[in-house]
């Protein structure tokens, strides 16, 4: 079996007061440390917040952009929907008026 030694250190009250004093200067150092990492931490979650908000504008606008394209396109659709019979029909009525009957299947 292993015996645990443990070591007694003697102080005396000066010895004491001046160890404890290290501690919390090394405390407060560290604290110091830790709330700039802490400060620097905050800016760069700030920082990509608004560049989110960047982004999120951005693809508002493209949004907007593309609904814009896609109601041209439903209109141009419908529009060569109602004037390709018209068109077929005046193109036929102009080919007979002008001697040429019109071709069927490529012939």
């Amino acid at each position: 079996m292993d015996r645990r030694k443990t070591t007694v250190y003697v102080m005396t009250d000066q010895q004491f007061r001046e160890f404890m004093i290290d501690q919390l200067r090394a405390g407060e150092e560290q604290f110091k440390q830790l709330h700039e990492a802490l400060a620097a931490n905050t800016e760069m979650t700030q920082a990509v917040a608004k560049s989110t908000a960047e982004i999120v504008d951005a693809f508002a606008v493209t949004k907007k952009g593309v609904r814009f394209f896609s109601a041209v396109g439903r209109g141009l659709n419908k529009a060569a929907r109602w004037a390709t019979p018209i068109i077929t029909i005046a193109a036929v009525i102009w080919a007979i008026a002008h001697g040429q009957w019109p071709k069927i299947g490529g012939e």
